[in-house]
C-alpha cells in the first residue's frame, strides 16, 4: 500500500491531463484492487471452528430408576475469531427412546424417527450457544442401557473425544427367586422342618444396591412356626402384626446374586391344611420372572380316619318260647387310612332274652377281652354285654367274630325282640377327636311253634313247614291208620263167612 501511495504522490506532480498522469491513476486503482482481493482471499481461506459437547443430569455413568427424568444439554463453542453461522448438529436418540419418552425441546430442534437436529444458532468470535431436551425413563425400564450421542454435521465442528459427546445411564435390575427344602409341591406332617431359601440376582448392567423384598408368611405361621433366632444377622425381619418377613438385600454385584435362608417347623396338631407363601420385590428393580418363582405351597394330609361298621345278625327270623338261638356280632374298620384306638362293644340284652354263653377268639391281635354281662335280673334276663379289643384295629380290618348264646322267655309271645350291638373308638391320631360310635341292631320274631331258620336261597325246594319230628309222627299216624284199615276189612270179611 506504501507504494500505491508514493506513485500517487508523484502523479500529483506531472501535468493535468497528461498522459503520464493518466497511468499513474490507473497504477494506483489496480493497486487497490488486488490489495483488497488478496485481504478478502486471506478471509475465506480461514474457516469457523467450533467444539460440541453433551452433558447430561444425572451425569453420564450414573444409574437411573423408572420415572426419573433426565435433562441433556448440547454446546456448541466457538474456538476461532470469525464466530460460526450455519452449523448443524444431530444427536442419535435410538439408543434412549426405546427405554425413555422425550419431553420439551429447546428452540431450533426437530425430531424426526430417533434422529434430533439443531440447527445452531450465529454464534460471535468465542460465544457458545445451547439446546437442553429432556426425556423420562419409562416404567418398567429395568436392567437397561440408555445412550444418547451427539455428532457436528457442518464444516469446522468436531468433539474433542467421543465422551464429550455421549451420555449413558443404566437403570438396575434383578430378580427374586424362591426355593424349599422339602420342594415346593410336596407333603409335610406335624414336626417336618421346611428351610426356605430366598435368591436376589443382578440381571442389569449395574451393581444393585438398597434392594428389599417381603415374604408373606400369613398363610404359614398358623400351621408352623418360626424360628426367629439368628433372622436379624441375616437382614431378616419379621413383623408378627403383618406376618411379613422382610429382607434388607445386601449390595448386588454385577452379574452376581446373593441369598439368605429361615426355617419354619410344622406345628404338631395340623393336618389337612396347605402352607403357601408368596416372596415379592418391595423396591423398585426387582421383579420375579414368574409367580411361580417366588411361590411355595406344602400339603399337610389330613389326619387318618378310623370308620367303624359293626353288623348284628341273628341265626333265625322267627323263634318259639322257650327255645334258643344265636346272636352273630361283627365288627370292621371300613377306612382306608387311620387305625381306630380303644375300640369298646356293648349289646343292651332285651328283658326276654338270656345269654347263655359268649364265644370268641381269645387269641390273635387284636382279639376280644373282658367280655361279660353285667345288670341282668337274677333269672338271667337282659343286663348289658361289653367287650374290649385288646389292640387298635387297622385300617380295612375285621375284629373276631361274637357269637351270642341266647335262650327266649317262656313268657314271651307274638312280639318282636330288637336286639341292638353298639361299637365305639377314639382316632389315635387325632386326640382332640371325640369318640364315635357305630350300632347295628337284629330283630326276631317270637311266634307259637319252634323257631325258624332264616331263608336260604340254596335253590332247594321251599320247607313243608314240618320238623323231622312232626314228619315221624306223621308217618306213625298214617301207618296207624292204614292198620286200622286194613283190620276193618279183615272184621267184614270174617262175618259175611260166618253168616253164610
Amino acid at each position: 500500500m506504501s507504494e500505491i501511495f508514493r506513485r500517487s504522490a508523484a502523479a500529483r506532480y506531472t501535468r493535468p491531463g497528461s498522459p503520464r498522469r493518466i497511468v499513474a491513476a490507473l497504477v494506483v486503482v489496480a493497486a487497490l484492487f488486488s490489495s483488497m482481493t488478496m485481504a478478502t482471499s486471506a478471509a475465506a481461506a480461514t474457516p469457523a471452528t467450533w467444539t460440541l459437547s453433551q452433558t447430561s443430569e444425572p451425569a453420564s455413568g450414573s444409574t437411573v430408576q423408572p420415572g426419573d427424568t433426565i435433562s441433556y444439554t448440547m454446546t456448541v463453542s466457538d474456538t476461532g475469531d470469525s464466530g460460526v453461522s450455519g452449523a448443524l448438529v444431530q444427536a442419535d436418540l435410538s439408543g434412549l427412546l426405546s427405554n425413555a419418552t422425550l419431553g420439551t425441546l429447546g428452540a431450533g430442534a426437530v425430531v424426526t424417527g430417533t434422529t434430533l437436529t439443531w440447527t445452531v444458532p450465529t454464534i460471535a468470535p468465542g460465544g457458545t450457544a445451547t439446546l437442553s431436551y429432556q426425556v423420562t425413563v419409562n416404567a418398567g425400564a429395568y436392567g437397561v442401557v440408555m445412550t444418547s450421542s451427539v455428532t457436528p454435521e457442518s464444516p469446522g465442528g468436531s468433539c474433542t473425544t467421543a465422551a464429550q459427546c455421549t451420555s449413558t445411564l443404566r437403570t438396575p435390575g434383578w430378580v427374586l427367586s424362591k426355593t424349599s427344602d422339602p420342594a415346593s409341591g410336596e407333603d409335610v406332617t406335624p414336626g417336618d422342618t421346611i428351610t426356605y431359601t430366598l435368591t436376589a440376582t443382578n440381571v442389569g448392567p449395574v451393581a444393585v444396591t438398597d434392594a428389599a423384598a417381603q415374604d408373606d408368611l400369613s398363610a404359614v405361621v398358623p400351621y408352623a412356626t418360626l424360628d426367629e433366632a439368628g433372622l436379624a444377622a441375616e437382614g431378616l425381619s419379621y413383623s408378627s402384626t403383618t406376618h411379613l418377613l422382610t429382607w434388607t438385600v445386601p449390595t448386588i454385584p454385577l452379574g452376581g446374586a446373593v441369598s439368605v435362608q429361615y426355617t419354619v417347623t410344622v406345628d404338631p396338631d395340623v393336618a389337612g391344611v396347605a402352607i403357601t407363601n408368596l416372596a415379592t420385590p418391595t423396591v423398585p428393580a426387582g421383579s420375579c420372572a414368574n409367580a411361580s418363582d417366588c411361590t411355595t405351597t406344602h400339603q399337610v394330609p389330613p389326619l387318618p380316619v378310623p370308620d367303624l361298621r359293626i353288623a348284628a345278625t341273628a341265626g333265625v327270623t322267627s323263634v318259639a318260647p322257650g327255645t334258643s338261638f344265636d346272636y352273630e356280632l361283627d365288627v370292621e374298620n371300613v377306612s382306608t387310612l387311620g387305625a381306630a384306638g380303644t375300640v369298646t362293644l356293648s349289646d343292651a340284652i332285651p328283658s326276654t332274652l338270656k345269654v347263655t354263653s359268649v364265644i370268641t377268639a381269645d387269641t390273635g391281635s387284636p382279639h376280644w377281652q373282658n367280655c361279660a354281662v353285667a345288670g341282668a335280673a337274677a333269672s338271667g334276663f337282659g343286663g348289658v354285654l361289653t367287650c374290649e379289643l385288646s389292640g387298635d384295629l387297622g385300617a380295612a380290618a375285621s375284629a373276631p367274630a361274637i357269637t351270642l348264646a341266647v335262650t327266649v322267655a317262656s313268657t314271651a309271645t307274638g312280639e318282636s325282640i330288637g336286639n341292638t350291638a353298639t361299637v365305639c373308638w377314639l382316632n389315635p391320631a387325632d386326640p382332640a377327636a371325640a369318640q364315635q360310635c357305630a350300632d347295628s341292631t337284629a330283630v326276631v320274631t317270637v311266634v307259637p311253634g319252634p323257631s325258624t331258620p332264616p331263608a336260604v336261597d340254596d335253590g332247594s325246594l321251599p320247607p313243608t313247614g314240618a320238623s323231622a319230628a312232626q314228619s315221624a309222627w306223621l308217618v306213625l299216624l298214617a301207618l296207624a291208620g292204614g292198620a286200622l284199615i286194613a283190620t276193618g276189612a279183615v272184621l267184614r270179611r270174617s262175618r259175611r263167612q260166618g253168616s253164610s
